[in-house]
Order: C-alpha cells, then sequence, then structure tokens
C-alpha cells in the first residue's frame, strides 16, 4: 500500500542469526459488527471523527507526511501494516499499545479474529487506551487480554541469543514488574524493552518533556519510587539493552537515553506509519 510510511533501525550485534521485528503502535481502532451495541456504533463515530482531527495535528506538529487519503478506516491500514510484516519475513509483529481506541466486545472480536488468522506470532504490549472500557472508563482490564498476550502486565519472549520484555508502563511500575526486570539484566543476555510510553531519559528526552509534557513519558518527577527505580535500572544498565521501543507520542523518534542505548518510538498506524526491526 503506497500510503505507509515505514521506518527500519538496525542493530549488528554479531549474532549468529538476522531477527525481525514489525512495530505498529497507535492505530486506535473502532470497530463494530452486526453485534456491536448503540453504544459501540455511537462511541466509534465519535472516536472516528475525534481521531480525524488529532491525527493531522500530531503530523502537523512532528512534521509527518499527511494527506486527505488517511481519512479512512484505521482497520484498513492496519490490515495494511500487517501485511507488510508478512512481506517484510518478520520473526514477530509488536503492537507497542492503543491498538485499540477503546475496549469494546467488537473491537476485541476483530483483533481476535486477526491474531487467529496471523502467520506471524503477535507480540502485544497494553497501551494507556487498553484501560478505557465501552462507557469511557479508565480502569485496568487485564482479564479481557487472555487471548492476546500470556500476561499483560510484563512478559518475555526467548528468541537464544537474546530476550525481548514487554512492560505494561501505563500505570506506575510494581514490585513484581521491578523484580522481573532485575531478574532479566542478572541474567546477562541481550534484553529488547518494548514498552507503551517512553522512558524519561536522557537530553533529548528533556527537551521533549518540555514540548510536550510529563504525560507522554514515565520517569517524570510525579512519578513513585518504584517506577523512578525502574527507569534508573535502564539507564544504569544500558549494555544489557539492544534498544528500547516505544509508542504514545505519536511520533517516529531514535535517539540515545544513555551513550550506550537507544531509545525508538514508532509513530501512529493512522497515518500508515510502521517499523522494520532488524537485529543481526
Amino acid at each position: 500500500m503506497e500510503l505507509l510510511q515505514i521506518k527500519r533501525s538496525e542493530f549488528n550485534l554479531g549474532l549468529k542469526k538476522e531477527y525481525r521485528f514489525f512495530q505498529i503502535s497507535d492505530m486506535h481502532i473502532s470497530y463494530c459488527d452486526g453485534l456491536s451495541s448503540a453504544i459501540d456504533i455511537n462511541e466509534k463515530e465519535r472516536c472516528e471523527k475525534q481521531w480525524n482531527s488529532m491525527k493531522i495535528q500530531f503530523a502537523n506538529d512532528n512534521n509527518e507526511f499527511y494527506d486527505e487519503r488517511y481519512n479512512i478506516d484505521s482497520t484498513v491500514l492496519l490490515e495494511a501494516l500487517l501485511n507488510h510484516a508478512k512481506d517484510f519475513k518478520a520473526n514477530a509483529i509488536i503492537l507497542s499499545g492503543d491498538i485499540m481506541d477503546r475496549v469494546t466486545e467488537s473491537s476485541m472480536r476483530y483483533l481476535k479474529s486477526l491474531f487467529e488468522k496471523s502467520e506471524i506470532p503477535i507480540i502485544y504490549c497494553l497501551g494507556n487506551h487498553d484501560y478505557m472500557n465501552e462507557n469511557g472508563d479508565n480502569v485496568c482490564q487485564y482479564e479481557r487480554f487472555k487471548d492476546f498476550t500470556q500476561n499483560p502486565e510484563y512478559f518475555s519472549v526467548d528468541y537464544d541469543e537474546f530476550e525481548l520484555l514487554v512492560f505494561d508502563n501505563n500505570k506506575a511500575i510494581s514490585e513484581k514488574q521491578l523484580q522481573f526486570l532485575k531478574e532479566k539484566i542478572a541474567s546477562n543476555k541481550k534484553l529488547l524493552l518494548v514498552e507503551h510510553k517512553p522512558l524519561l531519559l536522557g537530553e533529548f528526552g528533556e527537551k521533549l518533556l518540555n514540548k510536550i509534557g510529563s504525560y507522554f513519558f514515565i520517569g517524570t518527577e510525579k512519578d513513585d519510587d518504584t517506577t523512578k527505580e525502574y527507569v534508573n535500572l535502564v539507564k544504569e544498565n544500558g549494555n544489557c539493552f539492544i534498544a528500547v521501543l516505544c509508542g504514545h507520542i505519536h511520533s517516529a523518534k531514535e535517539y540515545k537515553i544513555t551513550d550506550n542505548l537507544m531509545q525508538i518510538t514508532t509513530s501512529s498506524g493512522l497515518i500508515g506509519a510502521g517499523r522494520e526491526i532488524i537485529i543481526k
């Protein structure tokens, strides 16, 4: 699909073989089917109208390409991105949060059908919109994601030469999450970290904080001690990580958060954005 905006990041670690991942973030889909409630249908119309305006604003603010051809249902772009992942021969697809705008039964049915049809494993990381239910309430809904992920709070995928770690960082980091990260760092295995919100680290992060605000980061002054310890643990052990992959800010960025560690954000699927990641 000619409207896709694909970035590529490569990491040369001298591994025995090449690993390929394709990252998609912030699709904000609202899906309705024949079983949808009146609330679902009304919310779909409202959300689509809202995002048709907001995605233009995000693109303009970040100097990213946009034209009227992106005024289409976001499921069209999501399926085009999934097809690109297949052409890219990805080992896995990383969905780094806010794939749904609200967690409705119809959107869940749609995503479940995509998971079942996919020939490529899908790694699901929760975004802040995965806390929003049909009525707009912002609540933890881990039980609803059992078909998408082994543990919505945190989990790892072992690729033999490194591990991919996924954390839900849309709320305060828990003691269990902190301990899990400590154990993985102690394993002396290279780690690829996937989250929704970027870590507030590095000079560039501070500049972004001043521009877009604390809502878009973890590790800010308002966060609790466990969350700050988690962020500092990544900073102090930069050599252990391949990269940190995030979404949330609706902008494609690559920047150093320490001398040894790159943080990468993938822009919104609402403008056809995706990222190829090659580790070799």
